[in-house]
């Protein structure tokens, strides 16, 4: 019999403590529909094991938190770093628990059309439609602008494309695709886990950097102006 989640909520646990004794229904059992429902009620001042009404004195209505306005110092962030490197990584205690783990969390990414890659909307910057073509950026616009009017064809990729980053299988999705097949990926920054996901990607991909999008977004102000942003369809 598969293990039950610990925290009550009566769904199959898909990751464990290290002793394999607990397990919970999510990656994180902060997100335990159950553990939600009763840390939501402790901040009212509710305590969800006692009857209905009597204050919990942990309860955090009406409180001013104690670091309310209190700013931490990167001596302390890093000392708190360091002290959490290596402490938990997620990975079950024994080989068969993690290969269950990583197959329950690869079958439930398979079920659900939302689990990572390509979301539209998911970008920072302002977003929007161009000739019913989904943009999540300015950058995305610009690259946009100068292949459309160059009669350049594309197309915006939608396929995932699994990776492994910290021991978690992931979903990866370039933003567009040329005709002859070379994935593309706007970035303005670099991190460890993009580089990741292009160390693991098996097709041809290009990689734009702020320095590769000069010769795009002066194609795009220089035609429309700094506001070219402003051509989003209604």
């Amino acid at each position: 019999m598969n293990m039950l989640c610990s925290l009550g909520c009566g769904q199959e646990a898909i990751s464990f403590s290290k002793d394999g004794s607990r397990g919970w229904c999510d990656i994180s059992f902060n997100k335990c529909p159950a553990k939600r429902e009763k840390d939501s009620k402790r901040k009212k001042g509710i305590d969800p094991f006692k009857k209905k009404g009597i204050p919990h004195p942990k309860g955090a209505k009406g409180k001013t938190p104690w670091n309310y306005g209190k700013k931490t110092s990167e001596e302390t962030k890093k000392k708190i770093s360091d002290s959490l490197h290596g402490k938990c990584s997620g990975i079950s205690c024994t080989p068969e628990l993690e290969n269950l783990r990583r197959k329950k969390i690869s079958d439930t990414m398979r079920k659900n059309p939302n689990s990572g890659g390509y979301r539209q909307g998911s970008g920072r910057s302002k977003a929007g439609y161009y000739r019913g073509i989904w943009c999540d950026s300015s950058w995305e616009l610009a690259w946009v602008l100068f292949h459309l009017e160059n009669e350049i064809p594309f197309t915006r990729c939608k396929d995932k494309f699994p990776y492994i980053f910290e021991e978690k299988i992931k979903n990866y999705t370039p933003d567009f695709i040329l005709s002859d097949g070379t994935f593309i990926e706007i970035k303005g920054y670099i991190t460890e886990q993009v580089k990741s996901k292009i160390e693991q990607f098996p097709h041809k991909i290009q990689i734009l950097f702020e320095k590769d999008m000069k010769i795009y977004l002066d194609f795009a102000i220089n035609k429309y102006g700094k506001d070219f942003i402003n051509l989003y369809e209604a």
